[in-house]
């Protein structure tokens, strides 16, 4: 059971992220990672969480910035940061057709195997070194 709920907590609140290179943008959501080149990107909007608008019509949404009303407001600061910041390289040169979007789906088993193996050890300490039962 606790290693479920680590493994959904880290999912949820840890892994969301956007990073920024030279040439993309790579927003890492709960189970896909998009890697955007700044020539995809039309428009950020950044009034409705974090939404990156392609040439293409499609959209892609950051989670690392809720649309709730509590992520509007705690994290309004980051997401116009993030705008501001990938603002000067957007639209620019003709896309390639080599260059596009791409999503992968990626999910870690790195936290539910570390919390289950701490469980283990704490398990063999508790029933073996001190004789709990």
């Amino acid at each position: 059971m606790s290693v479920t709920v680590a493994w959904m907590a880290w999912v949820i609140a840890v892994r969301p992220q956007v990073t920024l290179t030279d040439r993309a943008i790579t927003v890492r959501n709960w189970v896909t990672e998009s890697v955007i080149p700044y020539r995809c990107i039309t428009r950020v909007g950044v009034s409705n969480g974090l939404t990156f608008e392609l040439a293409d019509g499609s959209k892609i949404k950051g989670r690392v910035v809720s649309p709730s009303l509590i992520g509007q407001i705690a994290g309004y600061p980051s997401a116009k940061l993030i705008r501001n910041e990938t603002r000067p390289f957007l639209g620019g040169e003709r896309i390639d057709e080599n260059e596009g979007v791409r999503q992968t789906f990626t999910l870690s088993l790195s936290v539910p195997l570390t919390v289950l193996t701490f469980h283990a050890l704490l398990y063999g300490f508790l029933r073996y070194i001190l004789h709990a039962s």
